[in-house]
Order: C-alpha cells, then structure tokens, then sequence
C-alpha cells in the first residue's frame, strides 16, 4: 500500500508552467516585454489562460529567493479524523448495513466526523432505495436509513476556452 502525500497541490498550472513563466516575468526588462507579450506567450505556449500579474510576480519572487515555486509547508493542526479512515472504510466492508447512528458509536466517533469521513475522504454518497419520497424532502435532509452508501459518481468537467485577447484582459484586472 503506497503512503499519500498529505499536501495537495491545488493550482491548475503546472510547476513547468510556474517556472517558465517566472523567468519570462524576470527576464521582461531585458528582452523588452509587455505584460500582454508574456501573457500571449503564456496562452501560445501552453494553451491555458495565463494567471494574473500578481500570481506571476508572485512565482518570479519564489523562484528567484527560494529556488521553487512551491508553497511553503502550511503551519496547523492536522487533521485528526484522517487517522480513522482505514477503519471506518473496514467497518463499511464488514457490516454495510449499520445505519449512521449504529457506526458512529461503534467506532466512538462523533456522528459530523463519521459524516465527513465518508462524504470527502472516502467520497461516497448515501443513496436512498426507495426514491418515492425523494421529492418531498431535499437530499441533505433525508433519514440516514433505507439506502446504502456508495461511491460518488465523477461528473463530467466543462472546460471555458477563452481567447488571447479575453485572457489578456482577464489577467490584466
């Protein structure tokens, strides 16, 4: 079983993208560039809109001081209920039937932590069987009962293409 890496990268650039772009932004002087030469280089080269100013100073002051454009580790608590996942995961293996309540105390864990274990760490969804009274009651609020928790479906991502001349505006506001 392979260990995963507690920090997530959550920007959609690539640390190619960062670094390229961070040395376009501190070579700009020398080679006589505009902000919308670099940010039309940017959409030419990679095909995404390209970041704002700030977001691109910001990778040139990372690079050039620290050597990266990574983040710094972020300071704080970790979160505790990620130590529970293996055996919440184990208990829906075993008894898939106990209801929330039932696995909540079992596992002595809070009802919110038990909920949150399995919405975003485990990425499941509780489905009701019987959808006669879907339509009566919002999903957030139906009886943990008469269903079974399942994974999550993916939905399909739409993607907005944006023209050069609308990225360019975009990362100049």
């Amino acid at each position: 079983m392979t260990e995963e890496n507690e920090t997530t990268e959550t920007s959609k650039y690539t640390q190619e993208q960062k670094i390229i772009a961070a040395v376009w932004v501190h070579e700009r002087f020398h080679n006589n560039q505009t902000w919308n030469d670099i940010n039309r280089n940017f959409m030419a080269r990679f095909s995404v809109a390209p970041p704002m100013r700030a977001t691109l100073l910001n990778w040139e002051r990372k690079l050039f001081s620290r050597g990266n454009v990574d983040d710094r580790e972020k300071s704080g608590r970790p979160l505790a209920r990620r130590m529970h996942v293996p055996y919440v995961k184990a208990s829906l293996e075993e008894s898939p039937d106990l209801s929330l309540r039932e696995r909540a105390k079992i596992l002595g864990l809070p009802r919110t932590t038990l909920l949150k274990i399995l919405r975003e760490d485990l990425n499941m969804e509780f489905e009701v069987e019987d959808d006669s009274n879907s339509s009566e009651t919002s999903k957030r609020h139906i009886a943990y009962n008469n269903g079974k928790w399942k994974k999550k479906k993916i939905s399909e991502t739409i993607e907005i293409n944006t023209t050069g001349d609308e990225a360019n505006e975009l990362s100049e506001g």
